[in-house]
């Protein structure tokens, strides 16, 4: 099972996104089942570590993000059975990109965050250090549901 997480330039959402699933696939001992990775709608920061903050935030949580940015290939469409956007920007985009045929698998982060299904993971960007663990707190919560749906899916 293979599970992608986007947002526009990859450095902020998606590698926090990609860091906290892969904390709890592997605590869960699906390292073997699940492949996590993440990517960027565009190269604005292609080949560069993610945000200092994100990176900040995720050792705050015991995690760890080493993270190099790059874009998504169009191949990767067909590779992955998820591929999770944080907003709707991001979703309309991957919709735009996506070939009919995979269009099954997109789904926004917080479709499974039982307090807010399918809002918005805002981008922490251009804010302060409050939205980076703003946005913690809401992928944690998607990624639990997130996990529990995908460990249905493995045929183990």
């Amino acid at each position: 099972m293979k599970v992608l997480f986007v947002c526009l330039g990859n450095i902020c959402r998606s590698p926090l996104a990609k860091a906290v699933f892969q904390d709890l696939v592997d605590r869960n001992g699906l390292t073997s089942h699940i492949e996590v990775d993440s990517c960027g709608l565009h190269n604005f920061h292609e080949g560069d570590t993610a945000d200092k903050r994100s990176i900040n935030t995720a050792l705050n949580h015991g995690l760890k993000l080493s993270h190099v940015a790059r874009k998504i290939k169009p191949q990767e469409y067909h590779r992955y059975n998820y591929i999770i956007g944080m907003d709707d920007a991001n979703i309309k985009a991957l919709k735009e990109l996506l070939p009919p045929t995979t269009k099954s698998k997109l789904f926004k982060m917080r479709y499974w965050d039982t307090t807010a299904p399918n809002a918005d993971v805002p981008d922490p960007y251009y804010g302060g250090m409050e939205g980076f663990e703003e946005v913690y707190k809401m992928v944690s919560r998607s990624c639990q549901g997130l996990l529990e749906e995908v460990k249905g899916n493995l045929h183990l």
